[in-house]
């Protein structure tokens, strides 16, 4: 086998499997463990480009903190003398979503709708886990949210499994629009882009995923696209306008249960969604469960995709490792995106006629300039997140990387003036990593670098003469920076927030903070701000004859710096119990809740509390700032202001407790507190966090009967609770020697389980209220057989069959003229008291004239039949003290009457 580089003595790369705009993915070895890996490095022409290493360092960063079956595996990081960098993956053996999907399309198939659920089950599963993700050292949530969750990042193996890819855009911060000038810069497939990707303002968390598990069974569903036009503009304004249409759900008849999670899934609002993949998981399970009784859909799937014409290559000839293979047919949102040219530049329509449309590929880098003058690269690049390295080798390169990630990058053209409206940048992506029309105009300076240094000659010449006159006038805060290095004033003041109003000796000056006063008599001075919605910060100033200003109780800044003075706000700080430990961002209190908290207005305060017998509490950050809090749960935090025209807040824990339900018989519905949804399902998804107090709990199952109990959650209840469910159970009784569904009112006189006999008094048809164990039933009737009836443990329905009791009946027939025997007389008989009363064939007499059979014991009338003779009935009544025997004389027919 030909190897073309080794990497660390460890791994060797075979043979290239994909190229795309940003990396390179080879199938390669791990010789330790001989096993096939594959192998993903930065295209060499990118290592010189901060954005793309770090990019890559976050998608190393995000899957080794992931270890779940649905997610593909980090198995190393690699970095070699050359700079280049290498992940060392899971090799997935299978394809994408979106090319199975495609394949079946062509064959004139269509996935069918249970192994459809199962992708998208599986895909939640994987999600759920990466969303509720924790550091394991610190416990804190690492907030992973995908951000390009589509068909093409969905792997399907050839062995059924479901495996997420490229969590590339996990760390990715979606740039905001300013006030001048609107510029949004989304990545990520357009055609499954929540709302809030492209509307530049809102933050994207997990129900971003949410709405993008929404569109994607939408269209296993339906077979239809969830965004139906080409154009990127015309996408991005039907996302954040949310008119979409969902009416092929009705059209095509969707299953109820589906077409409405569908809807709630693809709800505008974040917060009018899913909260999380797990309920959404719980939904299309429960669908499952209840619709389709396949026992192993990763075998089924297994089966169907062996079935379509599949290019399915062994590892060891060339494996066709589909990680950056996104091509989706049918789909592409813009026709003339080529690799070189990877970035959109859309105008907002005021008007459909007036619309500027999307740029076409060009040849040359000077044309491409004059064509994107809005590009403005220094505000597209990113600093690396804050997080720890994969490994221990990585810590070295993440830091390595930071210096050169944090730079930023000259704009490369100026832009003509052009009329003010909202332009997006929009990125599409339709390998797995692309090059955005930023990275173009980048790499255009390096190409035209003496034009460039020119316009750059010129435009800090510029600069320069505008700093003189902006330092002597002071037109913008840089200008009067510098005056004040220059002319520094006796104190410079800033607050936190900014804008407040200043006091010296009660005497109010003209500027708010920030402000310079330029001179101050010498001795003590009282400085006094005030801002609306805080307590006032009141200080004492020390003047000296010479020397600097001091401030009572504050440290004294470094160099030139101003005092920084911070307005507190005042947090209400309770649990349910009381009695709560508080950690203020990571730091005991000192007190227990219920209590006072008064904080410095900056940085976000994050609370957390503990009590014994619970779980920790954490999941609640407060931005100071502006008042804003986020919550994590909703259940285990409650949130006010206490005074509406001041930073005065109330803040409640509830703790909870983990507690398990399980019932007999298994997979009964779990509905809390009267709600109208199921939150589990017992012997499969049953453990639910319960807030402290009484919670009212029912438990349903097709079959039996509701059951309703309550839990109490406190510091000493049990984690496990466990109900028995009943049924009502219908007996009846049946005569087996008969076709009539009438009952016969059999007696039942017990009834017999694993737990004891139960003597009964009762006659069929009865209605009794049953556990969910087998039962054995005793029922008896006069002129029948005593019946013993098995009761199985579920359904609502048992018929006894019973056998009535036999009796000898013998018929003679002579010829009443001859008193000769008569032959082949046909003999039927009806029961006289019996609802039924249908006649039946009961024998024939042989050539003795004599007739024999067994009836039930009861009350007939036979009828005797010959050609030639006249027809004759007689009663009967058979019973086990009688002779039971009956003698006809048939008269023969005048010849006239034959």
């Amino acid at each position: 086998m030909d190897v073309l580089k080794v990497i660390d003595e460890n791994y060797e790369i075979i043979r290239e499997i994909k190229r795309g705009g940003f990396g390179i993915v080879y199938y390669g070895r791990d010789r330790l463990f001989g096993k096939p890996v594959a192998i993903k490095a930065i295209s060499p022409e990118l290592l010189g480009e901060a954005k793309y290493i770090d990019m890559f360092q976050a998608e190393a960063l995000h899957i080794a903190r992931l270890s779940h079956h649905n997610i593909v595996r980090l198995y190393d990081v690699k970095r070699t003398k050359d700079g280049q960098f290498y992940l060392i993956m899971e090799y997935i053996d299978g394809h994408d979503l979106s090319r199975i999907v495609s394949t079946c399309r062509k064959e004139g198939r269509t996935l069918p709708r249970h192994l459809a659920l199962y992708v998208i089950t599986e895909a939640c599963s994987g999600l759920e886990y990466a969303h509720t993700r924790r550091d394991p050292e610190t416990h804190e949530a690492l907030n992973i949210v995908h951000q390009d969750v589509s068909p093409s990042n969905l792997m399907i193996t050839r062995t059924g499994e479901v495996k997420l890819i490229d969590f590339g855009m996990a760390g990715f911060r979606q740039h905001r629009a300013t006030e001048n000038k609107k510029e949004v810069l989304v990545k990520g497939k357009i055609g499954y882009l929540s709302p809030e990707q492209v509307d530049g303002i809102s933050e994207v968390d997990r129900r971003s995923d949410i709405f993008a598990i929404g569109i994607i069974l939408f269209e296993l569903l339906t077979g239809e696209r969830f965004i139906k036009t080409d154009e990127p503009a015309e996408a991005v304004e039907v996302l954040r306008a949310g008119k979409w249409n969902l009416s092929a759900l009705d059209d095509l008849a969707i299953p109820a249960p589906l077409a409405a999670a569908t809807r709630r899934a693809l709800q505008h609002r974040p917060e009018n969604r899913y909260q999380s993949m797990n309920q959404i998981f719980l939904e299309l399970m429960n669908y499952q469960a209840k619709t389709n009784t396949t026992d192993d859909f990763a075998i089924e799937l297994e089966e169907f995709l062996a079935d379509l014409p599949l290019q399915w290559r062994d590892s060891n000839n060339g494996a066709d490792y589909s990680t950056l293979d996104t091509e989706e047919p049918e789909r592409a949102t813009n026709k003339a995106t080529s690799k070189e040219n990877l970035g959109t530049t859309i105008k907002k329509p005021a008007a459909r006629k007036n619309r500027v449309q999307p740029l076409e590929p060009i040849a040359d880098i000077n044309e491409l300039l004059d064509n994107m003058p809005e590009v403005a690269a220094e505000k597209y690049v990113r600093k690396p997140p804050e997080e720890s390295s994969v490994a221990s080798d990585f810590a070295s390169i993440a830091a390595e990387l930071d210096a050169s990630i944090s730079g930023k990058t000259k704009k490369a053209h100026k832009p003509p003036e052009r009329p003010a409206s909202q332009f997006y940048n929009v990125v599409e992506e339709e390998e797995e990593e692309q090059r955005t029309i930023i990275d173009i105009v980048r790499l255009s300076a390096r190409s035209h670098r003496k034009a460039i240094l020119t316009g750059l000659a010129g435009a800090v010449g510029a600069l320069l003469l505008f700093l003189i006159f902006d330092t002597t006038f002071r037109w913008t805060s840089y200008g009067s920076g510098i005056y004040d290095t220059l002319f520094p004033p006796a104190i410079r003041i800033v607050s936190f927030p900014a804008g407040a109003q200043v006091y010296l000796d009660d005497k109010v000056l003209p500027q708010p903070t920030p402000l310079a006063i330029e001179k101050i008599s010498p001795g003590v001075h009282k400085l006094t701000l005030t801002l609306p919605g805080f307590d006032p910060v009141v200080k004492s100033i020390q003047v000296p004859p010479k020397g600097k200003i001091r401030v009572a109780g504050q440290e004294r800044p470094v160099s030139n710096q101003p005092y920084l003075f911070r307005f507190k706000v005042q947090l209400e700080l309770s649990s349910k119990p009381a009695g709560a430990s508080v950690m203020l961002n990571g730091v005991r209190y000192a007190q227990l809740t219920p209590c006072r908290v008064v904080w410095e207005v900056g940085d976000p305060l994050e609370i957390e509390m503990e009590r014994p017998g619970f779980q920790r509490l954490a999941g609640f950050t407060l931005n100071t700032l502006e008042g804003r809090e986020t919550i994590e749960d909703r259940r285990l935090w409650r949130f006010e202001r206490i005074e509406e025209q001041r930073e005065y807040y109330s803040v409640m824990s509830m703790f909870a407790k983990a507690v398990s339900i399980s019932s007999v018989p298994s997979k009964a519905e779990i509905y809390i507190d009267a709600s109208n949804r199921p939150v589990g399902v017992t012997g499969y998804n049953a453990r639910l966090l319960l807030t402290v107090g009484t919670h009212n709990l029912t438990l349903k199952k097709n079959g039996f009967l509701s059951k309703s109990f309550s839990v109490r959650v406190d510091e000493t209840s049990p984690n496990s609770y466990s109900e028995v469910l009943q049924r009502v159970v219908r007996i009846a009784a049946r005569d087996a020697m008969t076709n009539s569904e009438n009952d016969i009112g059999a007696r039942i006189v017990q009834l017999d389980s694993e737990r004891g006999s139960t003597r009964v008094r009762a006659t069929t048809p009865a209605q009794f209220t049953l556990l969910p164990y087998a039962y054995t039933a005793i029922l008896t009737k006069d002129g029948y057989d005593n019946f013993i009836l098995s009761i199985p443990p579920s359904g609502t329905l048992a018929t006894a069959k019973m056998q009535p009791h036999l009796v000898s009946v013998e018929v003679v027939i002579f010829d009443d003229a001859t008193s000769e025997p008569l032959s082949n007389v046909q003999i039927s008989r009806q029961g006289l008291a019996t609802k039924d009363g249908s006649e039946q064939f009961f024998n024939q007499t042989d050539s003795t004239g004599v007739a024999i059979g067994d009836l039930p014991i009861g009350q007939y009338r036979l009828r005797v039949k010959k050609a030639g003779y006249r027809e004759q009935t007689r009663d009967l009544t058979a019973s086990l003290n009688s002779k039971n025997r009956v003698i006809f004389k048939m008269s023969a027919l005048d010849a006239g009457n034959r």
